[in-house]
């Protein structure tokens, strides 16, 4: 009697597990996030060590193909670039984003390399080099 009990749970628990399975989120190659990646962007959530506010409330983020940034702070707009590559010197993340740009105290922060955590079709977070750098991308 039991065992007819567990069977239910059993048959639950590996329903569950099977629904998580990495072949629904593939990771995406470097062409295909070439191709996901560009559009319109709010900074959802920024990190850094100094545990600072979002300095980029209001801030517009283009990538767009062919690595061009724009950045759009309400006033101003700056230039910079972007690209995608497979992450060279880490053993936990497949990709990293280099982001160059100037023109702003702030902005200074956000050229670095930058390691990929998830990239979708309506976002892209990632993570810095440095402690508790995380910045997520929100595409609108």
């Amino acid at each position: 009697m039991k065992v007819l009990r567990f069977l239910p749970v059993a048959f639950f628990a590996a329903a569950i597990f099977s629904s998580c399975s990495k072949s629904e989120n593939p990771d995406l190659s470097i062409i295909q996030a070439e191709s996901v990646i560009p559009g319109s962007y709010k900074m959802h959530f920024y990190s850094d060590e100094t545990g600072a506010d979002n300095p980029f409330v209001g801030y517009t983020f283009k990538f767009n193909a062919g690595g061009i940034l724009l950045v759009d702070d309400g006033t101003t707009e700056y230039n910079g670039l972007w690209t995608i590559e497979n992450a060279v010197n880490s053993d936990t993340y497949d990709q990293e984003v280099q982001i160059s740009i100037s023109g702003t105290d702030d902005l200074d922060k956000l050229s670095n390399v930058w390691y990929v955590f998830e990239v979708t079709d309506v976002s892209m977070f990632l993570e810095g080099t440095g402690i508790d750098n995380k910045a997520q991308f929100i595409k609108f």
